[in-house]
């Protein structure tokens, strides 16, 4: 299925739609493939990376060794309807002005070590392509899916694109 978006308009409803949600699914891929993990996402207009404040300690830092890795995330927009699977790299960037920048009530409550503990770390993931997936209205969808069960077809809903970033 093809989009009649623009490759930019994608990108754009995405980098949208990646702030607004509490959580995106991340996870390293290749040789150690691990399950994907929720973590809260930080864009910054007008930059291509997407960040991430975490603990040094946890699985997904240790493997990253201190090296960039490929990585996924898979973003669900809070109204269900844009899906989208991001790769790209995934580094650790031990930058204290955008812990600083990122720091919230939220982000201390899951870091009660504080800002400046060596503890607290944020990771940067460099996008290089995305799925999109965009689907309709309930309406719309429950109007396709009766045409198809009555022609005896595959429902046809939504878009779908790749779109490089």
């Amino acid at each position: 299925m093809s989009t009649s978006h623009t490759p930019a308009d994608l990108e754009m409803r995405l980098r949208k739609a990646i702030p607004a949600t509490r959580a995106v699914m991340l996870a390293l891929v290749g040789e150690t493939p691990r399950h994907f993990q929720p973590m809260h996402a930080y864009v910054v207009e007008d930059e291509r990376p997407i960040w991430f404040l975490c603990r040094r300690d946890i699985e997904l830092v240790q493997d990253l060794g201190g090296r960039s890795h490929t990585a996924m995330i898979n973003v669900v927009s809070e109204d269900h309807h844009l899906h989208a699977s991001i790769r790209g790299a995934l580094i650790e960037d031990r930058d204290q002005g955008r812990i600083d920048l990122f720091w919230s009530s939220v982000a201390e409550a899951w870091l009660p070590e504080g800002k400046t503990s060596p503890a607290v770390t944020v990771l940067r993931f460099d996008p290089a392509d995305a799925e999109v997936w965009l689907s309709d209205n309930a309406f719309k969808l429950a109007w396709e899916v009766a045409k198809a069960n009555y022609n005896q077809t595959v429902a046809q809903s939504g878009e779908h694109a790749k779109v490089a970033l």
